[in-house]
């Protein structure tokens, strides 16, 4: 049972140490002006839909809805791009958005746009988009905390391991480095077993 806990626990370790590595990538290369993107699309009633997950600056996840923007029969543009960030809330380490961008369509031709006529008029979102992102270098120092605590442990056993050995070859205490040619079983400075 331990040993499956301590291939976990390895496991565990070895895939936050990757995430971690792959959030300063991503911020490498957002100081170069590019960054990663992963995309799903896929096409709903009401559109299409999109979710991505991005790496750059920010970590971020994002799912969007567009639309088909195909105006009626007789129907005319009268709003376009109405709308923008419904709310953005910035918390040091990361950001909330909701992105909301919406045109009307008038059945009357050669209509204009006006607000009093809004409730006379078609509304179709054509980006609805969410998005939560935390920055990239809090994803990596919270990703590598615990691979780094690990690695220092590990560190610290290897080095005692090799401290025991080399006393051992020389026939001293690893505790406390006496002499143990005279009594090879127990140290008689300090109590510890050989």
């Amino acid at each position: 049972m331990m040993r499956v806990k301590r291939r976990l626990f390895l496991g565990l370790v070895w895939v936050l140490g990757v995430g971690a590595c792959v959030c300063v990538a991503g911020e490498i290369a957002a100081l170069f002006g590019h960054g990663f993107q992963w995309e799903y699309r896929s096409r709903t009633k009401s559109g299409l839909r999109r979710t991505f997950f991005g790496i750059g600056h920010e970590v971020g996840v994002s799912r969007n809805l567009y639309p088909e923007l195909i105006p009626l029969p007789g129907e005319t543009v009268v709003g376009g791009g109405v709308g923008g960030d419904a709310s953005r809330v910035d918390f040091g380490v990361g950001i909330w958005r909701h992105v909301y961008k919406c045109t009307f369509y008038s059945p009357v031709a050669n209509d204009t746009y006006d607000p009093q006529k809004v409730s006379g008029y078609r509304k179709v979102v054509y980006v609805d988009a969410k998005i939560f992102a935390l920055r990239g270098w809090f994803c990596a120092l919270l990703l590598g905390l615990l691979p780094a605590v690990a690695v220092v442990r590990a560190w610290r056993r290897f080095m005692a391991w090799t401290a025991r050995r080399r006393a051992k070859l020389l026939g001293r205490c690893w505790n406390c480095g006496y002499d143990l040619r005279a009594t090879p079983e127990r140290c008689p400075e300090c109590g510890v077993l050989a």
